[in-house]
């Protein structure tokens, strides 16, 4: 970080600090190499104080137009001018990041329809004690991701404190992730019947041979039995939008947190950082992506949300 040569490279250094520490190395080297070549740019073209206007940036995504990956150098310094623009509350021309406009739009469930699911997957899982009902009520109930919930071992659940330490996750991550006072009872009740208490290297919900875990695909058999018992239906509905799948609880959750953390008087932009770290992502733009993916489903939030970050993240009105 010590060859940035542009008058703006100690916002470099700063952003590239707060990188280090919240994304996994392979995408913190990403960015240090674009942003290398983003100073490289503008030390080279001598500009002056006002460096990020709309002509400037349209000029500089005109240089990229021979290389290669270009959309992550352009993903890299929109995070940056973001940031840049926060900083010193300056206007600055973010560019379009093409990418996002292919990016599949998730199912958002309704609570009436969740309660549905659950309905029917407690009367399907009695003789499995319960077994896919508690696999659901993880995702919907503390956001995980499918893998890390069916990678869960005894060693990762801390009963008394009712907290699950997640291991090599995505990105490779470790995180703490507590859960709601009535989840941690149901999990844990869930663990006693299953005679799993003591066992620390027993996966929490074993495969019938006990060598591993059940697979993902057994669960989906039954979670797509519970979708039409629920009268949801399976096909998407418009060009890049994604039917219900295990990944739409991890953003109904995500949705009802920025909700709840409202609710407790902490502003949606606020609770951003929180609820990223806490599901693992990457940056707190994924998680901004959520609230965006929530529109039809939570108008109110978004709405919310929108206002509170409009003057801090001013996008692009002019698309490339």
């Amino acid at each position: 970080m010590d060859k940035f040569k542009s008058n703006f490279s100690k916002l470099l250094k700063d952003f590239l600090s707060i990188r280090a520490v919240s994304v996994g190395e392979a995408t913190y080297k990403t960015d240090l190499k674009n942003l290398h070549l983003f100073d490289e740019y503008f030390y080279e073209k001598k500009e002056g104080k006002s460096l990020f206007d709309h002509d400037s940036i349209i000029e500089w995504q005109l240089s990229l137009q021979k290389e290669r990956g270009i959309d992550s150098k352009i993903h890299t310094v929109r995070l940056f001018l973001q940031y840049y623009s926060t900083v010193l509350n300056e206007n600055v021309y973010v560019p379009n990041n093409k990418r996002h406009n292919h990016e599949f739009v998730p199912y958002i469930f309704s609570d009436e329809e969740f309660k549905k699911i659950i309905e029917f997957t407690d009367n399907y899982d009695k003789q499995k004690n319960f077994e896919n009902s508690m696999i659901l009520r993880l995702l919907y109930g503390s956001g995980l991701r499918i893998n890390e919930t069916l990678s869960l071992k005894m060693e990762n659940f801390l009963i008394e404190s009712g907290t699950l330490f997640l291991k090599d996750t995505k990105f490779k991550k470790e995180r703490l992730v507590p859960m709601h006072s009535s989840l941690s009872s149901i999990l844990e009740s869930y663990c006693y019947r299953r005679n799993l208490i003591g066992k620390q290297d027993a996966y929490i919900f074993q495969a019938e041979n006990k060598t591993g875990h059940v697979t993902r695909e057994s669960v989906y058999s039954v979670f797509k039995k519970a979708l039409k018992y629920s009268g949801i239906q399976l096909e998407s509905k418009r060009q890049f939008e994604r039917g219900p799948c295990f990944h739409s609880l991890r953003h109904v959750f995500t949705m009802k947190s920025c909700n709840k953390l409202e609710e407790q008087g902490l502003s949606i932009y606020d609770s951003i950082p929180y609820i990223s770290f806490y599901l693992g992502h990457d940056s707190i733009f994924e998680t901004e992506k959520y609230l965006n993916y929530g529109s039809e489903m939570f108008p109110l939030e978004l709405q919310k949300f929108e206002s509170q970050s409009s003057s801090l993240y001013p996008e692009a009105k002019d698309d490339i």
